[in-house]
């Protein structure tokens, strides 16, 4: 997300995409960590043209079109309020699929 950030002359859409991440930031200053190789991490760049108090919709929507995208896959999947995406696996078990962090800046 700090590389996103620093693209401030970055199209509404563009993508920053990474093998690990160094600097990860869960809720509320929690240290978030992935294991190298083994996960997607992204930032998409979005210019909405949305009110400032509409911000908070976009996480949901992300994470919504997250759960809708693993469940066209197979995977049953649904969103955990506020930011995580999670899936019943093969086993019954629950996987979460992706984590959802928004800032904006302006």
């Amino acid at each position: 997300m700090t590389e996103a950030a620093a693209w401030t002359d970055a199209p509404h859409g563009a993508l920053v995409v990474a093998e690990t991440q160094s600097a990860g930031r869960g809720r509320h200053g929690r240290v978030w960590q992935d294991a190298p190789g083994m996960c997607l991490m992204l930032s998409v760049v979005l210019r909405p043209q949305l009110a400032p108090e509409r911000f908070g919709l976009v996480s949901l929507a992300a994470g919504l079109a997250l759960a809708e995208t693993a469940e066209s896959f197979g995977a049953p999947a649904f969103v955990k309020w506020p930011n995580d995406v999670l899936a019943t696996g093969p086993d019954g078990r629950l996987a979460k699929l992706a984590g959802v962090l928004a800032e904006a800046s302006w």
